[in-house]
C-alpha cells in the first residue's frame, strides 16, 4: 500500500472526519449534511445507511481511519516504507535492556525507591538513534545472502518504537525476584542458580503463548483501544512529525506539538496545603489519611500515581465488547497491517509448551512443595481471567489483580507452605498480568505498524536477556551490600518488595485461612462480601438492561470493586483528582474544543509524564543519594505540620491498657485442625 498516495487522497476526508466528535448523535443546525458530504468527498457517492446522515458520513469515512475518536487523535492513518528490524535498533535496544534491567533490579532493595521506565528509554534512545545515524558509516554487508548496514539511514520511528517495547518488556523488576529475596533474605533458604533462573525465566515468558492466542480478541478489533499507548504513540508521532503544520485556529497550535510537549515538561508540580489543628477538619479534608472533600492537588504523581493517566478517556465496556465479538470489517490499521507476514500461532504455543515444561522442572525438581495440580490450577487460573480482565484493561486501562484471589484459593488448597504460596500466586497472577502486557505492547506496535514477526523476536529475546541480568543483579546484591533487607540497612536496601512477599506468605501460607476466615474465626464475616460482590454486579448489569439510557450504564461492576484495589496506600485525594482532572480534559475540553483535545491532549499527558519521571531521577541523584534535604520554609513545613500528615486526626486515642479487637482473654487466632 503506498503511504504517500493514501494520505494524499485521504487528506481533505481525514480534516473533515476529526472534525466529527463521536458523540455527535445529530444535526442540531438542520445542515445540508448532503452538500457538505459531496463537497468534502470529492465526488465520491454516499449510500444511506441510517436515517441520521451524520452517522452515515461518519460510517463511511471510516474506512480512512479509524471509527474511534481517541484513536484518530493518536494514531497515523498510513504507513510509511521504513525499516524497523535493524543492527541499529537492535544494538541500542539491548544496551538500554542491560542498562534498565539492572538500575530497576538493584533499586527495587531500596526504600525509598527508584526506577527507569518505557517512557525515560524513549526519550534515551532518541539521542543515542539519531547520534548513530550520524557517526556511523553507510556501508552496507552481505553475509549469506542478507544485506544489512550499520547506518540504514536516518533514525525512524518503527526502529524507535522497537527499541521502546524491549524496554517496557524488561524494565521492570521480575515478580519472581521477591519470591528469592523472601525465600533467601528472610527464610535463609537457597536452592542455587539453576532454580532462580528457572523461576524467573519461565514466570516472565509464560505469558507469551496466552498473549498469542487473544491477539484475535485484544488486538484485531478497533474496539480494542489500549488507550494506555494511545499517549505514548501520541509522543512518539510528534517526535517525528516534520513536515506537520501548526494550526493557529486553537490555543498552542501556532506551535508544532513537540514544542508544545516540551514545554509542558518543563512545569514542575508542587503540592500546597493549609489546614488547622482541627481533628474534624484533618478527617474531612486531609490528603495523607483524610477524605480529601476538597481535592485540590498540583502534583501529577497524585493525580496519576495509582489509577494512570485520566487524559486517556474509558469506554463503556459492554458496548465495546460487543463490538469486538461481532465479524466487523478490519478498520484501516488492521487493512495496512495485513500485508506483513503474521507471527504464526505456533510460535507462541512452542513458547507456551516449553514454559510448562520448565515450570514443571522448577517445582518438582526443587523441595518447593507446590504439586504439579496445584501449578495447572495457578495455570488455569492465568489462563480463564486473561480475556475478560485483557477485555476491561484495553477498553478503561485499568488492570483486576488477581494475587489476592490466587493467595486465597491457595490458602485453603494447601495451608502450611509458604514457599509454595508464593510460587503459585506468581504463576496464577503474574502469567495473567504478563500476557496482558505483552498484548497492549502488540497493540502499540499496530498502531505504529511493526511487523508482527519483528515484535515477537523484540519482545522474547528483550524478556529473556533481561531475566539473566536480573538474577546476576540480584545475587551481587545479596552477596556483596552489608547488612541488606534489614531495616535499619545503612543505604535503606530494605528489599520492601521481599518483605511483603514474606509477610504475606506467613499470613496466607504459613498460619492459612482456616485459622483466620473460617467459620468462628474473627474475620469470618468478610465472606458475606463475596456474595454482595456477586449480586451487586448482576444488579447493575440487570438494571441497566432494563433502563437504558438511564445513568446506570456508565456504572461498571469490576471498576467499582478492582479500581479500588490501590487503596492503600492511595487515597481519595488521588481518585478525587484524578476524576476532576478526567471531567475537564474528557467532557469539557472534549465537547467544547475537539481540536485542541485531538491534538494535544494525549500529548499533555505525556509531557507531564515524561516531566515527573525527569524530575523525579534528578533529585534522586542529585538529593536524595548523597542526602542533601531541602530547604526548610513554611511552603513545605506547613503540610507536615497537620495532623492529617501525622496520622493521628483522630477523636478517641486508645489509653494505657487499652486495645481494639478481642478482650484480653480471647485470642486473635484460634488453632484448628489442618
Amino acid at each position: 500500500m503506498s503511504s504517500i498516495k493514501e494520505e494524499k487522497s485521504a487528506g481533505p476526508i481525514a480534516r473533515h472526519y476529526e472534525s466529527i466528535p463521536n458523540n455527535q448523535d445529530s444535526n442540531p443546525r438542520n445542515e445540508d449534511v448532503n452538500a457538505s458530504s459531496r463537497d468534502i468527498t470529492d465526488g465520491i457517492s454516499i449510500t444511506r445507511l441510517s436515517s441520521d446522515p451524520v452517522t452515515d458520513l461518519k460510517e463511511i469515512l471510516s474506512q480512512w481511519d479509524s471509527p474511534h475518536p481517541e484513536v484518530r487523535a493518536a494514531v497515523k492513518n498510513y504507513d510509511e516504507d521504513i525499516p524497523a528490524n535493524t543492527i541499529r535498533a537492535w544494538t541500542i535496544g539491548m544496551f538500554l535492556v542491560i542498562i534498565g534491567a539492572s538500575m530497576n533490579t538493584l533499586f527495587s532493595l531500596r526504600l525509598p525507591s527508584i526506577g527507569l521506565g518505557a517512557l525515560i528509554a524513549q526519550i534515551i534512545a532518541w539521542s543515542l538513534g539519531h547520534g548513530w545515524a550520524k557517526v556511523m558509516p553507510k556501508k552496507q554487508f552481505n553475509i549469506f545472502g542478507i544485506k544489512w548496514s550499520l547506518n540504514p539511514g536516518p533514525f525512524n520511528i518503527k526502529e524507535h518504537s522497537i527499541i521502546v517495547v524491549m524496554a517496557s518488556v524488561s524494565f521492570s523488576a521480575a515478580y519472581a525476584t521477591d519470591v528469592l529475596l523472601a525465600q533467601i533474605a528472610f527464610y535463609k533458604q537457597a536452592f542455587g542458580l539453576v532454580f532462580q533462573l528457572l523461576l524467573v525465566i519461565s514466570t516472565q515468558s509464560f505469558g507469551y503463548g496466552i498473549a498469542g492466542m487473544l491477539r484475535k480478541f485484544l488486538v484485531y478489533p478497533a474496539a480494542m483501544i489500549w488507550p494506555a499507548n494511545l499517549v505514548s504513540v501520541t509522543l512518539m508521532n510528534a517526535m517525528y512529525e516534520n513536515n506537520e503544520r501548526p494550526d493557529p485556529n486553537i490555543f498552542g497550535g501556532k506551535i508544532h506539538r513537540y514544542k508544545w510537549f516540551a514545554y509542558v515538561t518543563a512545569v514542575f508540580s508542587f503540592i500546597t496545603w493549609i489546614a488547622p489543628n482541627n481533628v474534624v477538619v484533618n478527617q474531612l479534608f486531609g490528603g495523607t489519611t483524610g477524605l480529601s472533600f476538597i481535592p485540590l492537588t498540583f502534583d501529577w504523581t497524585q493525580i496519576s500515581g495509582f489509577v494512570g493517566s485520566p487524559m486517556i478517556p474509558p469506554k463503556q465496556i459492554w458496548a465495546q465488547f460487543r463490538n469486538s465479538t461481532k465479524e466487523e470489517t478490519p478498520d484501516i490499521h488492521m487493512k495496512m497491517m495485513q500485508k506483513y507476514p503474521e507471527a504464526p500461532n505456533w510460535w507462541y504455543m512452542s513458547l507456551f509448551i516449553l514454559m510448562i515444561g520448565l515450570s514443571l522442572i522448577t517445582i518438582l525438581a526443587f523441595p518447593t512443595n507446590l504439586t504439579w495440580w496445584a501449578f495447572l490450577i495457578a495455570l488455569g487460573i492465568s489462563f480463564f481471567f486473561s480475556l475478560p480482565i485483557g477485555i476491561i484493561q484495553a477498553i478503561t486501562n485499568t488492570q483486576i489483580g488477581l494475587n489476592v484471589l490466587t493467595e486465597f484459593i491457595f490458602g485453603y488448597l494447601q495451608p502450611g507452605k509458604p514457599l509454595a504460596l508464593m510460587i503459585f500466586k506468581t504463576y496464577g497472577y503474574i502469567t495473567m498480568s504478563q500476557a496482558l502486557g505483552f498484548v497492549s505492547d502488540l497493540k502499540f506496535g499496530h498502531y505504529i505498524k511493526i511487523p508482527p514477526r519483528t515484535m515477537f523476536m523484540a519482545q522474547v529475546v528483550a524478556t529473556t536477556f533481561s531475566c539473566f541480568i536480573q538474577v546476576g543483579i540480584l545475587n551481587h546484591a545479596l552477596n556483596n551490600i552489608p547488612e541488606i533487607c534489614t531495616p535499619h540497612q545503612p543505604s535503606h536496601f530494605t528489599c520492601p518488595g521481599g518483605r511483603v512477599f514474606f509477610s504475606a506468605s506467613i499470613i496466607w501460607g504459613l498460619i492459612g485461612l482456616q485459622r483466620i476466615f473460617s467459620p468462628g474465626q474473627i474475620y469470618s464475616s468478610l465472606f458475606i462480601f463475596f456474595a454482595i460482590g456477586a449480586l451487586l454486579t448482576i444488579a447493575i448489569y440487570l438494571l441497566s438492561k432494563r433502563y437504558p439510557k438511564s445513568p446506570l450504564k456508565y456504572l461498571m461492576a469490576p471498576l467499582i470493586f478492582g479500581g479500588a484495589a490501590a487503596i492503600p496506600p492511595a487515597t481519595p485525594l488521588n481518585y478525587l483528582s484524578w476524576g476532576i482532572v478526567g471531567f475537564i480534559f474528557q467532557k469539557f475540553i472534549r465537547g467544547r474544543y475537539f481540536a485542541w483535545w485531538s491534538r494535544l491532549s494525549y500529548l499533555t499527558s505525556s509531557a507531564l509524564d515524561l516531566g515527573l519521571a525527569l524530575s523525579t531521577i534528578f533529585i534522586f541523584v542529585a538529593l536524595t543519594v548523597n542526602w542533601v534535604e531541602g530547604p526548610k520554609w513554611w511552603g513545605n513545613s506547613v503540610v507536615g505540620g497537620t495532623l492529617d500528615a501525622q496520622g493521628i486526626a483522630v477523636q478517641k486515642i486508645v489509653g494505657v491498657g487499652e486495645h481494639f479487637g478481642p478482650d484480653g482473654n480471647s485470642y486473635l487466632i484460634e488453632p484448628v485442625d489442618l
